[in-house]
């Protein structure tokens, strides 16, 4: 294992080291560089502007609720993002008892999820009762620092994070901090019974949905040794577990399959990481014993399906080989990070995202990048979420510059392949000073981003911050075919304006080439694209479907013409201003919407009398 100290990736080294992959905190693994094939080209692709502003969200120092100020290492305790765009930490607290817990900040104050004291957790020792009580008694006393058990948190602002107790009646528990309520409640520990038989003898971390359900990696006694399990108000069920049935054939022998050991001879599964999405799909990293060995399986419902295996071959040739967590969108793409087998002597690694059948590549091992080329980069880990609905990714890379210069970056990488800057070490952060040392696991949502970082130069001594940043929305695509109608016109969707979740009005979306005085209306779906066939012509939104209240085409008298237009703001429809029943998504930002117009054409005959524009996709912005 290569330990990236400080030192080792400081900015303007001269990047000897192996080629690698940062795995958690600062262990990397080593990758043989004789084995990579040049995959270079002539030059890195298109570097664009998607971010729109970056501030400070927490820093080292900062005064913590009660007594005592924050003592950060943004390199080593990665943040996690809200929906609101507040990070959501752990930290130690300096000046206090009290010296540890875990924190949302946004840049104006630091508020406290859970206070406790004495050594960290996992360390046997507990802290004399001086943290906040626990809703099962005793009181909090020592956290869990570093990557595997960064809080898990969602778009209302839900913190789910493991904690040892003092004098409660359990050493050790998996908490969530409801927002809507304030109030903390117990998701699972050790002793409790367990869905999928006997009881539990070790609770991990987990993942969490925007309705507050989560899922999370466990370890049992009198049952299966591994399992992954669902908590959702109260009420815990089993996901899957060693030995269950693996599709198509054989059974699991590994779910998750990372575990810590801690100096109270506790042991801890800590990952891959299960996550879960607003439609209540999971997917975890599992082994079986049947036709397929390893891979991503997904749950939907009841059914588990393998998303990606280990025989599969990949975007840039040769064969998945070692498959890291895979982050989960909102509309069932993963990204995730996996060593590639290209042939019997030559491996390289990279991340990828999309579906079975659609996957590409977003970033590899040796691919030219802003100026230089990928020397580095860091497994996909949950619940740092890195895959957006629009499909963009984020993600830590080192750039090789030349053989005396080299640096890290958080870059964003859309669908498409283009890039965008988040941070570059040794540019300028916004507290001043510049960015040295990046944490390994940007993460975003809702259009939302943090990432931490060491801070040399910064003023007052701030030696580590956790920074905020935002997202542009994409500008709206059209996409697919429309349906010529009976009057030979070409019915054409558009947009003006600007999607916005905080809007009223300002964001049109029309079709023009419509037969006139005719009754239509918008359908519009959140999982994606299709192309499928319907009334003579294409279905370009993937279902379930959903629909704006009827509209008129208006246009000239009769006869019929293409004079109509069928028009409605988005915007205001989302909040509620034009009837109907839309959905709750088009007022969250960061939703990937595609849409399509359907209206009557009596000139073609039953079932085909319809009338199909082309589609248009875009993202609600803040």
């Amino acid at each position: 294992m290569l330990s990236l100290a400080h030192a080792a990736l400081a900015l303007a080294v001269v990047p000897q080291t192996p080629q690698f992959l940062r795995i958690h905190d600062d262990v990397a693994l080593r990758l043989d560089g004789s084995q990579l094939p040049s995959q270079t080209a002539s030059a890195s692709a298109p570097i664009t502007s998607i971010v729109c502003g970056s501030a400070v969200a927490a820093r080292h120092g900062d005064p913590t609720p009660g007594a005592g100020t924050l003592s950060l290492n943004g390199f080593l305790n990665s943040p996690n993002v809200d929906g609101s765009g507040r990070a959501v930490f752990y930290s130690a607290v300096s000046g206090s008892a009290r010296n540890q817990g875990i924190f949302v900040a946004d840049g104006a104050s630091v508020q406290a999820i859970a206070v406790g004291c004495g050594p960290g957790g996992g360390s046997g020792a507990f802290g004399g009762g001086l943290g906040d009580p626990t809703p099962i008694g005793g009181t909090f006393s020592g956290f869990f620092a570093g990557t595997y058990f960064v809080p898990a948190t969602n778009r209302p602002g839900d913190v789910l994070f493991l904690a040892d107790i003092d004098n409660g009646p359990v050493n050790r528990a998996l908490f969530l901090r409801q927002s809507a309520s304030g109030s903390i409640v117990k998701v699972a520990a050790p002793g409790d019974a367990s869905p999928a038989g006997g009881t539990l003898a070790a609770v991990g971390p987990g993942s969490i949905d925007d309705a507050g359900n989560v899922v999370f990696l466990a370890l049992g006694a009198g049952g299966p040794a591994q399992q992954i399990l669902r908590w959702s108000g109260g009420v815990l069920t089993k996901v899957a577990a060693v030995g269950d049935p693996a599709p198509g054939g054989g059974t699991y022998s590994q779910v998750g399959g990372e575990t810590v050991n801690f100096g109270d001879g506790t042991t801890v599964p800590v990952g891959p990481l299960p996550d879960v999405n607003a439609k209540g799909e999971v997917v975890f990293n599992a082994q079986a014993t049947g036709a397929v060995a390893a891979g991503i399986v997904r749950v939907s419902g009841a059914t588990h399906q393998w998303f990606v295996t280990t025989s599969d071959v990949t975007p840039i040739g040769g064969t998945f080989e070692s498959l890291y967590a895979a982050n989960l969108s909102d509309v069932g793409e993963v990204a995730f990070y996996s060593s590639v087998k290209l042939s019997p002597t030559q491996s390289t690694g990279a991340w990828f995202a999309g579906k079975p059948g659609a996957w590409r590549k977003v970033l590899a091992l040796n691919d030219p990048i802003d100026g230089g080329t990928c020397w580095g980069l860091a497994a996909s880990r949950n619940p740092m979420q890195s895959i957006s609905s629009d499909g963009t990714v984020g993600l830590f890379v080192y750039v090789f510059v030349s053989w005396s210069f080299a640096r890290q970056e958080f870059v964003l990488v859309d669908r498409f392949g283009a890039f965008s800057i988040i941070a570059r070490e040794g540019d300028a952060t916004p507290l001043g000073g510049s960015y040295g040392n990046l944490g390994g696991w940007p993460s975003r949502l809702a259009l939302h981003g943090v990432y931490g970082a060491l801070t040399p130069g910064a003023p007052g001594g701030v030696t580590s911050a956790h920074f905020g940043f935002t997202e542009c929305a994409p500008l709206p695509t059209t996409y697919c075919t429309a349906k010529v109608n009976s009057l030979g016109c070409t019915p054409a969707i558009a947009s003006m304006g600007l999607s916005s979740a905080s809007g009223t009005s300002g964001f049109v979306v029309s079709a023009s080439q419509v037969l006139n005085n005719k009754t239509g209306l918008l359908t519009y779906g959140f999982a994606g694209r299709a192309n499928l066939p319907l009334g003579g012509g294409t279905l370009c939104v993937t279902g379930p479907l959903k629909r704006t209240p009827l509209l008129n085409s208006g246009g000239n008298p009769p006869p019929n013409d293409c004079s109509g237009v069928l028009t409605i703001d988005m915007n205001s429809f989302a909040a509620g201003l034009l009837g109907g029943t839309p959905s709750a998504l088009l007022s969250a930002p960061g939703t990937l919407v595609d849409c399509q117009y359907w209206s009557r054409d009596p000139g073609f005959s039953v079932p085909n009398n319809m009338s199909l524009s082309d589609a248009l996709e875009y993202v609600v912005g803040l």
